[in-house]
């Protein structure tokens, strides 16, 4: 048994796969109205087409991360932008004392001459 696509008009102009459930038994195809079906074996024995229906658990998430991820990186920005400032507040807070004490020694230097 080998699961291949039909031609024939009774499997054309239904909505299951154009594919015969007996040979394609456990397999999930996409009919032709678009919608996944399962191939499952009947109390007779023999296999039907099935709609799959997924449960809530199965079903993909909607990406709604990327928003987030967006507003993320936003903000890291500006974190990083604050924090930046306050690295060259500090540097040059820094600058001032050391320009200072520079002129401090100067005029030390010059007392001793």
């Amino acid at each position: 048994m080998s699961c291949v696509r039909k031609t024939q008009k009774k499997y054309v102009l239904r909505d299951s796969p154009a594919y015969p459930a007996n040979e394609c038994c456990g397999m999930i195809k996409i009919g032709n109205d678009g919608h996944q079906y399962i191939s499952k074996r009947a109390v007779t024995g023999i296999c039907r087409w099935v709609p799959l229906v997924r449960t809530a658990s199965e079903k993909p998430k909607a990406k709604k991360s990327i928003s987030k991820k967006t507003t993320s990186k936003k903000t890291i920005a500006k974190k990083s932008k604050s924090t930046s400032r306050k690295h060259v507040k500090k540097a040059k807070s820094v600058s001032k004392k050391k320009a200072s004490s520079s002129k401090k020694s100067k005029s030390k230097q010059r007392k001793q001459k």
